[in-house]
């Protein structure tokens, strides 16, 4: 069973949501409190609102690094939902609130993976992030790697699956 980490984002509004990945079950604890600011890094370019607090098992205050700088018109229901494929073969979905619209292509619903700050979100979900001189890979809930992104596109609010 894999262990997470997890990012409390926070709206305008000051409403919050959170966000969690995985992670294979062996990650130390001194590792997955490393993991936390190293991704952290790569979510707070990618959304508008403020990364609030992360942990794993006990938050860790994120206050001394990006604060709670919230953007005017940030709102936790306006998501990017990106979808991988694991190494088996099942998908993780894991939803960004807060998404920049930026980050969005022109006149469309998808999000812009050729973006830098994108792209570098993208590369630790799929080949992992180096923190403390090992590599850490983000897994699906049943420890599997993740290995491609099927899509990333805006989901804002509730919507129905087909």
């Amino acid at each position: 069973m894999a262990v997470s980490i997890f990012f409390n984002i926070v709206d305008a509004k000051n409403k919050s949501s959170t966000v969690e990945i995985e992670f294979p079950a062996a990650t130390s604890a001194a590792l997955l409190a490393a993991l936390v600011p190293a991704v952290g890094a790569l979510i707070n370019p990618l959304v508008t609102g403020g990364l609030k607090s992360a942990g794993f098992k006990v938050e860790v205050d994120l206050s001394g690094t990006w604060g709670i700088g919230t953007l005017l018109l940030s709102d936790v229901q306006e998501k990017a939902e990106f979808a991988f494929r694991g190494a088996n073969n099942f998908l993780k979905r894991l939803n960004l609130p807060t998404f920049d619209e930026d980050l969005f292509l022109p006149n469309s619903q998808f999000v812009d993976t050729a973006d830098t700050a994108v792209a570098a979100f993208i590369d630790m979900m799929t080949d992992g992030i180096t923190v403390s001189s090992t590599l850490v890979q983000p897994t699906d809930v049943r420890g599997d790697d993740l290995e491609t992104l099927v899509t990333a596109r805006e989901n804002w609010g509730k919507r129905r699956r087909v």
